[in-house]
């Protein structure tokens, strides 16, 4: 009986830390997106990988809303041909560079690139708390801004 019962408690010990361990490189994120109705955003809950750095976790999170909802109600922020060029975090800002087709591309949603923006920057600003700047560029440049040149 009692050998039973030791090897029931390391039975439910080995179980628990093992759950433990294969569920600490994921995280549980909230994304944001317009109702096809409502156009308010809406949130959806998601189990993204977690690398434990910053700039990898924001691009994941990034990827996932260019992957668009899991619920049909809601429409995407961005067409899904969409590409992250970089992401780079410094202290309390991100700069986050998207593909330069992006602008183009979203010609076919009924999201503004500014609305797409925004609900970029509310996903990544709940998630994300110590976010305090968020900068978008698309191809290096700052839309509606004048070309920059090197």
């Amino acid at each position: 009986m009692t050998v039973g019962l030791i090897l029931l408690a390391a039975a439910f010990a080995i179980s628990a830390a093992w759950m433990v361990l294969a569920n600490s490189n994921r995280a549980e994120r909230v994304l944001f997106f317009p109702g096809q109705i409502d156009p308010a955003l809406q949130g959806e809950s998601r189990v993204v990988p977690r690398y434990g750095n910053t700039e990898r976790d924001i691009e994941v999170l990034i990827s996932e809303i260019f992957l668009g909802p899991a619920d049909l109600s809601r429409t995407r922020v961005v067409d899904k041909q969409s590409r992250v060029n970089a992401v780079i975090v410094r202290e309390r800002t991100v700069y986050i560079d998207i593909s330069p087709e992006t602008m183009f591309l979203q010609q076919r949603l009924p999201l503004s690139l500014e609305e797409a923006f925004s609900a970029i920057e509310h996903t990544i600003g709940y998630n994300f708390r110590g976010i305090h700047n968020i900068v978008i560029t698309v191809g290096g440049q700052l839309p509606q801004q004048p070309y920059f040149e090197v």
